[in-house]
């Protein structure tokens, strides 16, 4: 490659590297918390690292997280470290009717506005803690260009199509723009098969096994469904070792990286032999988790669900597997990755493939074994777990190679086009990747998430904002006026928030008066109540739009006026009505330029 080239390849590197945080984090944004699969006992871990100072310990009857390895949750923790998590805004509302409990509904938390943005509390440190994963979505996005462009140097767009093909899968930027371990852990393994390449290349560097332990050692105090991926690297650099003839060499490199791995990891497994009486925590977890066991042998038939739920959770089934794409973006899916298959089996069948040299043929059998293997441990995994472990993500540790995999085959079909054809091949395809992720975040995942409160952002950009405080329980923070000229009526939004939850349901009114006073219409009704979320249900932050519409008579030319104000409906006792401290007596008053 010319200079020049190589230089404009780092930059689109850098850019899909930088797009994909941003996109994760975006995700993060739109995605409420709570709203990712295990997301509660995640985020319970990271914050009992951060409130407590220790680690959590499994106990019957906790369905949480304690039985992970910690290293995610103290980088987690360690982001939010400045936040004061005892402050319990956003803290988690279990939904009565969420689907997993009989109900009909995708949300397994209540959301409130104190949840919103600007954050604070526990929201802040969810948010800081999904920033963790987000950053770790891009170093895997990164060292998968590392990979490719190891293996195909001379082929740059390899490792640009399979970063894309990584940083814009929606599953991949929604489970890293959550609180959950499989962000470590992926990260981890893509960098085990880096460094795996890398020591192949320089085995004589003692350095090299040294790093290769390290990564292993990550992946381990990670989460241990990735162990399938260090597997394979070692028994791969003992293959090239023993063909080689090379077995002292061989063996101080494995020496050498189990060491790393024994000194950074083994307390974690000692910590388990002395806590639960065996190195994995087994013995508890099975008790703790004994619903999540299979109860029937695997059949057929689910197996065949089993790769179809696999299939779409890869792609993008979001939520707690509640949140389902088009099936056309299914469709859009499954002709990417047969295309990238049929241009694998294309350039065995053009002889492309013997193009390749030898180092290239078996980093491409190492790939190809990554995903065989981790796909086979999976198998091992769904017949002694439910269907908890069909989801596409446990793929995710073998994402790299799947990637660069469909990447090539990708490239061996484009590259068959002429020249000017092939940059507006990749450039669509990787636009189109692009927009799927925006849409996925803003068209699917966002309106699944509707919420009767609204955020806090909601009335900063208010025509009319106000401060009213009504007793000591409901403010009225602006309002919003829409004239219907047809209707001859005026409907006016108003925007209450609740300073603590409301004793009882009041009822605002709103009476249109002329300058004297006389009552012209009004409309009276509890706010919230049209939407089934009456003010005694509010908490306290909640901002609840409440609309009411009142009819100017033709013909009336007197200047007019809205008095509004809140009333306890058993008894028409009114609120007093304050503004910084201020009495303002039982309501106020909206004067309208023109009747």
């Amino acid at each position: 490659m010319q200079i020049e080239q190589q230089g404009a390849y780092r930059h689109i590197a850098v850019l899909i590297v930088v797009l994909s945080g941003l996109l994760s984090a975006l995700y993060s944004v739109v995605t409420p918390m709570w709203e990712a699969p295990d997301e509660i006992g995640h985020f319970l871990f990271a914050r009992e690292l951060t409130t407590s100072k220790r680690l959590p310990v499994q106990e019957i009857g906790d369905l949480g997280e304690a039985h992970q390895p910690p290293l995610y949750y103290a980088l987690a923790a360690l982001l939010s470290l400045p936040v004061d998590q005892s402050i319990n805004v956003g803290a988690l509302r279990l939904n009565p009717n969420f689907i997993w409990s009989g109900g009909d509904q995708v949300n397994i938390s209540l959301h409130h506005t104190d949840e919103t943005f600007p954050y604070q509390g526990q929201a802040l440190g969810m948010h800081l803690a999904r920033l963790a994963s987000s950053l770790m979505g891009m170093v895997t996005v990164a060292l998968t260009i590392a990979i490719a462009w190891l293996v195909f140097p001379k082929q740059p767009w390899i490792g640009l199509i399979a970063a894309a093909l990584i940083a814009f899968n929606p599953q991949f930027l929604f489970i890293h723009g959550s609180v959950n371990n499989d962000a470590l852990l992926v990260m981890a393994s893509t960098g085990i098969i880096w460094q795996t390449l890398r020591t192949e290349k320089r085995p004589q560097v003692l350095g090299q096994w040294l790093l290769l332990g390290l990564w292993i050692a990550v992946g381990l105090l990670a989460k241990l469904g990735g162990v399938s991926i260090a597997v394979v690297c070692i028994l791969y650099l003992a293959w090239i070792g023993i063909r080689g003839g090379s077995y002292r060499q061989l063996a101080k490199g494995i020496l050498a990286a189990g060491v790393v791995v024994v000194v950074l990891a083994g307390w974690w497994f000692v910590r388990n032999q002395i806590l639960y009486g065996d190195p994995l925590g087994w013995s508890v977890y099975n008790e703790v988790f004994a619903a999540n066991f299979r109860d029937t042998p695997l059949t057929w038939s689910d197996v065949r669900e089993f790769l179809r739920v696999q299939y779409r959770s890869f792609w993008g089934v979001f939520g707690w597997m509640t949140v389902f794409a088009p099936g056309w973006f299914y469709v859009f899916t499954g002709l990417l990755t047969l295309t990238g298959i049929a241009g694998i089996v294309l350039s065995f069948i053009s002889g492309k493939w013997r193009q390749l040299g030898s180092r290239q043929k078996r980093t491409f059998i190492l790939l190809v074994g990554l995903v065989l293997v981790q796909e086979l441990f999976i198998f091992w995994s769904i017949n002694r777990f439910n269907e908890t472990w069909y989801q596409g993500r446990y793929l995710f540790p073998a994402i790299a190679a799947i990637a660069i995999l469909l990447a090539y085959g990708l490239e061996t079909l484009i590259s068959t086009l002429s020249h000017r054809k092939q940059l507006g091949a990749r450039a669509v395809l990787l636009a189109s990747m692009m927009g799927l992720a925006i849409y996925m975040a803003f068209g699917i995942i966002k309106p699944a998430y509707q919420s009767i409160t609204l955020p806090k952002s909601s009335i900063w950009f208010l025509p009319d904002r106000l401060n009213v405080l009504f007793g000591d329980q409901i403010s009225l923070k602006g309002y919003r006026i829409d004239r219907d000229e047809e209707a001859s009526s005026l409907l006016l939004k108003l925007y209450w928030q609740a300073e603590r939850t409301p004793e009882l349901d009041y009822s605002a009114f709103v009476h249109l008066t002329d300058n004297e006073g006389k009552l012209i219409d009004q409309d009276d009704g509890s706010p919230g109540e049209d939407q089934r979320y009456p003010p005694s249900s509010w908490l306290p932050g909640d901002i609840v739009e409440d609309w009411r519409r009142v009819t100017i008579p033709t013909g009336i030319e007197t200047p007019l006026e809205i008095r509004l104000g809140l009333y306890n409906w058993m008894d028409g006792q009114r609120l007093p009505a304050a503004s910084a401290g201020n009495p303002l007596g039982d309501s106020i008053t909206i004067y309208l330029e023109e009747p």
